[in-house]
């Protein structure tokens, strides 16, 4: 009898423990999963407050713009060619048609620069909900091994509290 006592309380001194080292290692995932998460938020604005500056090189309308006075037809004098802010330099020529093999090559313009910013985000958004997700997944997890280590602990406590009561009653006995 001494020696299921004595197991008994090995076994709950084990248990509680362990509960304490999951409780430990529930914490340090958890601040992890803040830090992700606050790195990723971060990462996401600036990426995005890039993607807003990109999109006034890169964007249609900036592109596209053309002064008033190459519009009037005065795109012909060099000086005012130098002093006009256009991004965009109009040609009464055609350019020559690329190369045969410039098709593998070709660039979509600045669609491919905001549609890898576009990307980055989605990656970044897409990695803030796999970590909620394992989040939630190791919450759900420690709180079933937290429920069946009380159930455990009280199965075990009660036997324990048997044993010595019968203990008891035997040393009165004798």
């Amino acid at each position: 009898l001494k020696e299921e006592i004595a197991a008994l309380t090995k076994s709950i001194a084990a248990l509680d423990k362990a509960v304490a080292e999951a409780t430990e290692q529930r914490k340090a995932e958890n601040v992890e999963f803040k830090e992700v998460m606050a790195s990723n938020a971060a990462a996401k604005e600036l990426i995005l407050l890039a993607k807003k500056r990109l999109e006034k090189t890169y964007g249609k309308k900036s592109l596209l713009q053309a002064t008033s006075q190459q519009q009037d037809g005065d795109a012909d004098d060099a000086g005012d060619d130098f002093a006009s802010p256009s991004f965009v330099q109009l040609h009464k020529a055609a350019p020559p048609p690329p190369p045969k093999t410039g098709d593998a090559y070709k660039q979509q313009g600045s669609s491919s620069v905001l549609g890898m910013i576009d990307i980055l985000i989605h990656d970044v958004e897409r990695e803030m909900m796999v970590a909620e997700r394992e989040e939630k997944d190791s919450q759900k997890e420690y709180q079933k091994t937290m429920a069946d280590s009380a159930d455990k602990r009280a199965v075990d406590a009660k036997a324990l509290s048997d044993k010595q009561g019968a203990k008891a009653d035997m040393e009165g006995n004798l």
